[in-house]
């Protein structure tokens, strides 16, 4: 499987890739570009680096391009909390909820119909966990894998999460879920005549 969410060396900085296979040359100079920066530089070089492997893209993979090659970058700068959005035209800073892949795929539906801005990262995980999982249950052309990166304050880093076990976890949410409905419905009271 590949994976499509990476850290940086310092583990200050995370990206995910979504779209064609350019999404994975993009990623893979993003890699480049900040690994020839070393261990101690900025976010404005950090920054640069993600420009910079979005123009040598364009010369890599546009020759081998046998049609449209849509794909993007989320970058985020853990210290600063700041998300970047680059679609191969510019890095835009997102402000609230992001989307790495296609923003209307189904693992998109409960992010986006919950208020989570609030919530502890553990649930926010278990939450992305599920919903990807279900869209993989649904399309799993287009929803494949799982991984989540949590940047840890304390540590001042990203760090991987074990994410077999929330895959795997899936399922027994449906079924809470279902609990909770068979709850409400026995618990509803009759229609009026």
């Amino acid at each position: 499987m590949v994976r499509k969410l990476s850290i940086d060396q310092t583990s200050r900085y995370a990206w995910a890739c979504s779209g064609s296979e350019a999404a994975l040359i993009f990623s893979r100079n993003v890699k480049d570009a900040i690994g020839a920066l070393g261990d101690n530089f900025s976010e404005e070089l950090a920054l640069s680096a993600l420009e910079k492997a979005s123009q040598s893209l364009v010369t890599e993979y546009q020759p081998l391009s046998q049609g449209p090659w849509p794909c993007k970058v989320l970058f985020v700068c853990g210290p600063s909390k700041r998300i970047f959005s680059h679609p191969l035209t510019r890095a835009d800073e997102r402000k609230g909820k992001c989307i790495s892949g296609m923003e209307f795929n189904l693992a998109a539906f409960l992010p986006k119909r919950l208020d989570l801005s609030d919530r502890p990262v553990k649930e926010l995980a278990y939450l992305a966990a599920y919903s990807i999982r279900a869209a993989h249950d649904l399309d799993s052309a287009f929803v494949d894998g799982l991984d989540i990166a949590v940047y840890q304050d304390t540590a001042g880093k990203f760090q991987f999460l074990e994410t077999v076990s929330l895959w795997n976890e899936a399922p027994n949410f449906d079924a809470e879920i279902l609990k909770i409905l068979r709850a409400k419905a026995l618990s509803m009271p009759p229609a009026a005549p």
